[in-house]
C-alpha cells in the first residue's frame, strides 16, 4: 500500500508537469451554491414520475404509497408526482416542487431472484425431473368431466326488427 501511494505521488507530479495548463485569469469563476443541503439531496437523487390514482396512491419499488392530505384531496387525483429516492433509500414525493406527506399502505412481495444464464439450464432440468417423478392423475369415474354433455338447441326468434326511431 505504501509503495503504491509513493508511486502514485510521483506519477501525479509527472502527469501534472506534462498536461497542466495555467489559467488565463487567476479569478475564481465558481458560482456560489444557492441551494440548501436538503435541496441538493433532492437534486442528486433518483427521480421517477408516477401518476396518482383516485384514492391518492402510487406504486414505487413494489410498495403502495398513500398520500396524506389535510382536507379534501380531489385536486391531486390523477396528478403526476415525482418520487425522489436518495442514495440512502429515503423517499420523498414532490408535487409542483412541494413535498407531500405519505405512508406506505402495503408492501408487495419481493420479486424472485433473477437466475443468470449459467443457472437457467440447471433450474429447468430440475423442474423437468420433478415433473417426471410426479404421477399422472386421472379423474374419478363420477367426475364432471366424464359425464356426457347434453346439448340443448337454442331457439331463435324470427321476424323483423321493430322500428326504434320515434320520428313520425
Amino acid at each position: 500500500m505504501e509503495e503504491g501511494n509513493a508511486f502514485l505521488k510521483a506519477w501525479m507530479e509527472k502527469y501534472n508537469r506534462r498536461f497542466a495548463v495555467q489559467p488565463a485569469c487567476d479569478i475564481d469563476a465558481h458560482r456560489p451554491v444557492l441551494h440548501s443541503a436538503r435541496e441538493l439531496e433532492l437534486i442528486l437523487s433518483i427521480h421517477s414520475r408516477r401518476k396518482l390514482s383516485k384514492n391518492l396512491t402510487l406504486q414505487y419499488h413494489n410498495a403502495l404509497y398513500q398520500i396524506r392530505v389535510s382536507g379534501i384531496g380531489y385536486a391531486l387525483r390523477g396528478a403526476t408526482v415525482t418520487v425522489c429516492e436518495d442514495f440512502t433509500g429515503k423517499v420523498t414525493i414532490l408535487y409542483n416542487g412541494r413535498a407531500l406527506t405519505w405512508e406506505i399502505y402495503r408492501r408487495g412481495e419481493s420479486p424472485p431472484p433473477v437466475v443468470d444464464s449459467k443457472q437457467v439450464n440447471k433450474a429447468v432440468d430440475q423442474i423437468i425431473r420433478q415433473q417426471n417423478k410426479s404421477k399422472t392423475r386421472k379423474p374419478k369415474p363420477d367426475h364432471p368431466w366424464r359425464k356426457p354433455v347434453i346439448c340443448q338447441k337454442r331457439k331463435f326468434l324470427s321476424g323483423t326488427k321493430q322500428e326504434i326511431s320515434t320520428l313520425g
